[in-house]
């Protein structure tokens, strides 16, 4: 239990706190938020203050971007299953008479027999559908890249999966000013 006096501070004393300090590069602005919000509700719950010791924090807690997570924590991500595959194909070709013409001769199909592009993606289909192996040669030869068609919602999940079981987490946010989501946990 705390002793001596204690001073209740609000949402924006808090992020001065860390300027202060010169903590400010720590945590976004958005995740300074998040972890005051925490920082409350876990005071709330306890029936103590918590006190804050801005350097601790800033040891105690992270704020990455998704990538950051995945990579330093080494989490794997759900790969695509093959109807998605085969829908991220799809939407490249309708608009890629190259990409069907490639696809058409890598697959010995007959142009000529086939009415328009959609009939073309359609025997494309055929031979692809649930195949892993030629979906994956389809997908090279077109020059996607695998890791773009994995589903940003698949990997925000496994990522907060990850931090859920092994931290304390916190919050996944977007920030304006920056692209793509962040996390905020407990470090570990």
């Amino acid at each position: 239990m705390l002793k001596g006096i204690v001073k209740t501070i609000s949402e924006s004393d808090f992020i001065a706190e860390f300027k202060k300090y010169n903590r400010q590069d720590n945590f976004s602005i958005t995740g300074l938020r998040h972890l005051f919000e925490s920082l409350k509700n876990l005071s709330d719950d306890m029936g103590e203050p918590v006190e804050l010791d801005v350097i601790a924090l800033c040891c105690e807690f992270n704020e990455d971007y998704i990538d950051d997570v995945i990579g330093n924590y080494s989490i794997d991500i759900p790969a695509i299953n093959n109807d998605d595959k085969q829908e991220v194909i799809f939407n490249h070709l309708k608009d890629d008479d190259q990409g069907v013409n490639i696809i058409t001769e890598l697959f010995q199909l007959r142009v000529e027999d086939l009415q328009d592009i959609d009939e073309a993606l359609e025997a494309i289909a055929d031979h692809v559908y649930d195949n892993t192996k030629l979906l994956n040669e389809v997908i090279s030869e077109l020059g996607l890249c695998v890791d773009s068609l994995i589903d940003e919602d698949n990997k925000i999940e496994a990522v907060r999966e990850y931090l859920q079981e092994r931290t304390y987490f916190i919050a996944d946010y977007e920030i304006p000013e920056e692209s793509g989501q962040f996390f905020l946990y407990q470090a570990f």
